[in-house]
C-alpha cells in the first residue's frame, strides 16, 4: 500500500496490536527485500525484522505523517539492519557458488538467458548503498524524495546510486545479457517500470508478523 489507512495508524498509536499488525503485512515483504539487501543473511534478516517492528511499535506514537507509513518504517528496518551490523561487527562476503552454470552457444532465447545463479552473484556484489537504492525506487516503487528520507541522505545521491547500481549490473551481467534484457523473475532495471529481480530472501515471516496473523 501507498499510506497506511490512517484509522489503523490511530490506533496503533493508542496500543492495538492487531492494528498495527495489519499494518505490517501489508509492508512486510518490502521491509523483508530492504533489510535482506543490507544483512545478505537469511536468519539475520528476521532478527533484524523482529527488532524493528518491535521498534516502530514502541516509536509510532512519534510518527507525525510527514511521509507514509511505509516510508516512516522503512526508515526503521534500514537504521536497525545497519545498526545491528555495525553492533555484531559482522563482515559481509560475496556467495561463493558452488557450481557454474555455462548458458547454451545455440541462437535464441536459450542462449541468452540469465541463470538464477548467475543473477544471485551479480546482485550479491553490488555496493551495499547501490543494492538497497535499487530495492527500495525500483523494487518497492518510492520516489527518490522517499528513499533519501530513509536514507537520510538528498535525493539526488540516492538517484547517483539507483544509476549507479544499474551500470553496475550491467557490466556483472555482461553487456550481451544485459542488452537482451532477461534476468528471471523481471529484467535488468534500466528502464521505466523495470523491476530489479533481487534474490527473495524468503518466504518465512517475522515473529511479529505470525503473531498478528494467528
Amino acid at each position: 500500500m501507498d499510506d497506511a489507512p490512517q484509522r489503523l495508524v490511530e490506533l496503533a498509536k493508542g496500543g492495538d496490536r492487531d492494528a498495527f499488525g495489519t499494518l505490517i503485512r501489508d509492508c512486510d515483504a518490502g521491509m523483508r527485500a530492504l533489510v535482506f539487501s543490507v544483512v545478505r543473511d537469511r536468519w539475520l534478516m528476521d532478527d533484524v525484522l523482529q527488532l524493528a517492528y518491535e521498534k516502530a511499535f514502541r516509536r509510532i506514537g512519534g510518527f507525525r505523517g510527514d511521509s507514509s507509513f511505509r516510508t516512516w518504517l522503512h526508515r526503521v528496518c534500514w537504521t536497525t539492519a545497519v545498526d545491528v551490523l555495525r553492533a555484531e561487527g559482522r563482515r559481509r562476503q560475496v556467495p561463493l557458488a558452488e557450481a557454474e552454470t555455462h548458458p547454451s552457444r545455440e541462437p535464441g532465447p536459450a542462449s541468452r538467458a540469465i541463470s538464477r545463479l548467475t543473477w544471485d552473484q551479480a546482485w550479491s556484489r553490488l555496493n551495499d548503498d547501490h543494492r538497497a537504492a535499487l530495492t527500495l525506487v525500483v523494487a518497492e516503487g518510492l520516489s527518490y524524495e522517499e528513499a533519501a528520507r530513509v536514507f537520510g541522505v538528498r535525493p539526488g545521491t540516492v538517484a547517483s546510486r539507483v544509476s549507479r547500481g544499474r551500470i553496475r549490473l550491467a557490466e556483472l551481467l555482461g553487456e550481451a545479457e544485459a542488452r537482451e534484457g532477461t534476468a528471471p523473475g523481471g529484467t535488468v532495471p534500466g528502464g521505466s517500470g523495470d523491476r530489479p529481480a533481487s534474490p527473495d530472501p524468503t518466504s518465512s515471516r517475522s515473529a511479529f508478523v505470525q503473531e498478528e496473523a494467528e
